[in-house]
């Protein structure tokens, strides 16, 4: 009978501290209630994605191909409803292409004509995407871009140059 009161008393302390932990709210320094997950745990905020992205695709002072912005900041953040517009400041027919995670072409890809054209690409579904351009060699970009898969970035690095593009649900 010793025994029942003990496991009962043990209860009852276990289940009122776990009431008292639940109600008490969050204590100064401690976090409150986390309603998204951070940047870095792959949530976006849609209220800072754009619905117009004009990105540049020109040389820099020492002759590299580089975008204009450069990848990997909010610049990069495409509204699903939105439109990308590349510029080709290049001196050479461009390739343009977005490919998803796997390797496969998130849309078709497309021709970007020498000095001053430019493509405009509605934003493909939610996810994470690489922006390739490449030298057109050819006639057409059926082809589309070598190296898109590799893990290295930037300017230099083949005749690819690439960054992360990012598809948000408006918000």
């Amino acid at each position: 009978m010793h025994k029942r009161y003990v496991f009962v008393a043990v209860v009852a302390v276990v289940w009122g501290s776990a009431c008292a932990t639940r109600s008490k709210g969050a204590e100064a320094g401690e976090p409150g209630t986390v309603t998204m997950e951070s940047q870095g745990a792959g949530a976006r905020n849609g209220t800072l994605c754009k619905e117009s992205l004009p990105i540049t695709v020109k040389l820099d002072d020492s002759g590299r191909k580089k975008f204009d912005p450069s990848p990997g900041s909010s610049d990069w953040l495409l509204c699903n409803t939105g439109t990308m517009t590349v510029t080709n400041d290049l001196s050479y027919a461009a390739c343009l292409v977005i490919v998803d995670s796997e390797g496969k072409n998130a849309v078709t890809p497309k021709s970007v004509s020498a000095s001053g054209g430019k493509a405009d690409i509605g934003a493909p579904a939610d996810g994470d995407y690489t922006l390739g351009v490449c030298q057109q060699n050819g006639s057409d970009c059926s082809s589309g871009c070598a190296h898109m898969t590799d893990t290295q970035q930037g300017g230099g690095i083949t005749d690819t140059i690439k960054g992360n593009l990012s598809v948000v649900t408006s918000g």
